[in-house]
């Protein structure tokens, strides 16, 4: 996990802080469950990673959104149905299905939904 941290959103209550990172291999938004103590990578697709140094995070409803001048770039469901520790995300494969995203090489590390335009 390398890079800057460039925009931070919390959701309701404070369990989970969301954290957009630039600057390392790829940008990605960091996903901590501050309750659960785990966390999750959420990696950025190419066409909004060129985007990432300029764009800062937003929660609206079931969704942490990347906005690059307030336009959606990418997106991702926000709260899993439960936390994890160890070997990784139970809940993975539902988010998954449910929301749209492609898994990346890891378990623990996911790809943001790309938005059109």
């Amino acid at each position: 996990m390398r890079g800057f941290p460039i925009s931070r959103a919390t959701g309701r209550g404070g369990r989970w802080v969301y954290t957009l990172y630039v600057g390392g291999e790829h940008p990605f938004i960091h996903a901590l469950d501050t309750v659960g103590r785990t966390s999750l990578c959420l990696d950025l697709p190419k066409g909004a990673a060129r985007r990432a140094w300029n764009s800062r995070l937003a929660i609206r409803g079931a969704s942490i959104h990347v906005l690059y001048r307030n336009r959606v770039i990418a997106s991702a469901a926000r709260r899993p149905q439960e936390a994890s520790s160890g070997g990784g995300p139970p809940w993975a494969v539902a988010i998954l299905l449910a929301s749209g995203l492609i898994a990346a090489a890891g378990v623990r590390r996911v790809l943001v939904a790309n938005r059109p335009g």
